[in-house]
């Protein structure tokens, strides 16, 4: 007498092994999500604050004119004019809204002088005249989840 189909213990032998397949499969699956997630979320950040820095140190190489200087005074940098005898404020990281770019430290997002947002999850901004005086070294944290990045760029002031 020959047997047709599979017995009861063959099938649950079976699915026992595909099981096992699935979960595997799944674990790497989702692993490999996470991963790149992460990965996504830095560069996103690294791009984030090298546009930033790109913002600011354009703003500053854009002041030819010789009768301005920059000055670092305090949290923010200074723009003077000579001839207006007016000061303008170019980065405001104290919270008063005052410059041209602007850290809200509730939100965490520095924006524009228009409100446009340049910057989410800025964790801290640095500004700092080097041993020379000549430049001012300005550095971003940002801050997402658990990653922390952070980038540095010196700024000659004197022309």
């Amino acid at each position: 007498m020959k047997k047709k189909g599979f017995t009861l213990i063959e099938l649950m032998l079976a699915l026992s092994i595909f099981a096992i397949l699935m979960g595997s499969v799944y674990k790497a699956y989702f692993s490999e999500m996470k991963e790149l997630r992460q990965i996504t979320d830095k560069n996103n950040m690294q791009y984030n604050a090298k546009t930033c820095i790109e913002y600011i140190t354009r703003e500053l190489r854009n002041i030819e004119d010789e009768t301005q200087e920059i000055e670092l005074i305090g949290n923010e940098i200074i723009i003077k004019s000579f001839e207006t005898k007016k000061d303008v404020v170019l980065v405001d990281i104290t919270g008063n809204k005052s410059g041209l770019v602007n850290l809200n430290k509730a939100t965490r997002k520095l924006v524009d002088q228009k409100g446009r947002i340049l910057c989410n999850g800025v964790n801290n901004i640095s500004l700092k005249k080097d041993e020379s005086g000549d430049v001012i070294v300005i550095t971003i944290v940002l801050q997402s989840g658990n990653e922390t990045h952070s980038v540095t760029t010196g700024i000659n002031i004197n022309r």
